[in-house]
């Protein structure tokens, strides 16, 4: 601001607020609206799973040995794992990415950037969830283990649900819940298992838990279930009738894909919105929420990759903020970048001459403009 610029400290400042001058993401995001920027850099990596975690968006892929990273919500950059494996699922909890996928594989990242990991059984683990301190995967193939759990990501246990081809599983309400076609099954510790009837889930891809539901989506019969236990299940008001492949939940949002390309948004699970298909007609699989930004991810078609806002999260509504400081006359000329204007004191006084200058939000970014915006 020049010599000037210690006057807006001073007792002549007068700075005027005619919006809101800072937001940030809102805990919860409005169902509807987003607009969607496909990052077109990506054109041939398998998105297959997503999560969100400490500032950084993860996309892991099919058979690969790099997952993709974001910590601006806009570009991706590329990180070594150093297994070549489709990675079929992936959660953010308890201070680290955790992965799991074909052929027994496992890995962990604190930063999403450097991973560890190795292979126990010969399963193809299709789901991860975090509850409870405790990592827990399931299986959709029979034979070695349906089930393992971990404290920490790396070292995992054994476990047995009784029953295999289980296609995801999701905490919620002190519960996990794992889903297959007809059935599923909960527990308090990933340990110990009660299969349930559930007749109504006709095919399930994908489960996730918010808002105290769980919605779980298919590519057949009603789409959507939702339920608080795990155990009754009720069909979804609307969504469309598509071949749902997952759902995600963040930022107080449900978030499904579906393999013809199209989205869908919900806060209670049970009543969705349409979203468009931001990538065509293109096999979605990953889906991540939160940061304030949507996160979509195909296996097919380009580019693969996604992100999406809802506009009122870009940022706050113009103008910001109008500041002003005294000069001593109505001659008196302004510095550059400012304009030259008379104010009421907010101390009472009669005013005086001031130059002023707004702070603006301005075609998505902060900007300052002389006079009043």
């Amino acid at each position: 601001m020049g010599r000037n610029a210690a006057l807006l400290t001073s007792a002549t400042l007068s700075i005027l607020i005619l919006g809101s001058a800072v937001t940030t993401a809102p805990s919860a995001l409005a169902a509807d609206g987003i607009v969607w920027t496909p990052d077109t850099s990506i054109t041939s990596f398998d998105a297959v799973a997503a999560a969100y975690g400490n500032g950084t968006y993860v996309v892991a892929g099919g058979s690969t040995t790099s997952v993709l990273v974001s910590t601006d919500g806009a570009s991706f950059t590329t990180a070594a794992t150093g297994v070549a494996r489709t990675w079929n699922a992936i959660t953010y909890a308890g201070g680290r990415f955790v992965a799991v996928g074909d052929t027994g594989g496992y890995m962990s990242s604190n930063d999403g950037v450097t991973w560890s990991g190795g292979a126990n059984t010969s399963n193809t683990w299709s789901g991860v969830a975090y509850g409870n301190s405790t990592y827990t995967a399931v299986s959709s193939n029979p034979g070695g283990w349906s089930a393992m759990t971990s404290a920490d990501g790396a070292t995992w246990t054994s476990r047995s649900i009784g029953e295999y081809d289980w296609t995801d599983v999701a905490f919620g309400n002190g519960t996990f819940v794992a889903v297959k076609n007809g059935k599923t099954a909960t527990s308090a510790d990933g340990t110990t298992w009660t299969v349930h009837a559930a007749a109504a889930l006709n095919n399930p891809y994908g489960i996730a838990f918010g808002n105290g539901t769980f919605a779980a989506v298919s590519s057949l019969g009603s789409r959507v279930w939702v339920s608080t236990d795990g155990v009754t299940w009720t069909a979804a008001a609307s969504i469309e009738s598509e071949s749902w492949k997952a759902v995600s939940f963040g930022d107080g949002t449900f978030l499904a894909v579906a393999d013809g390309g199209a989205t869908a948004t919900s806060t209670d699970g049970s009543t969705w919105t349409s979203q468009g298909s931001p990538l065509g007609v293109a096999y979605l699989q990953a889906a991540a929420v939160g940061g304030g930004r949507f996160l979509i991810g195909a296996v097919s078609g380009s580019p693969r990759v996604a992100f999406g806002v809802i506009p009122s999260t870009q940022g706050p509504p113009p103008p910001s903020w109008l500041r002003a400081y005294a000069r001593a006359s109505e001659a008196t000329a302004c510095e550059e970048g400012w304009a030259p204007s008379w104010e009421a004191w907010p101390n009472g006084g009669t005013g005086g001459w001031t130059c002023t200058q707004s702070i603006a939000w301005i075609n998505g970014g902060w900007a300052t403009v002389a006079g009043y915006r």
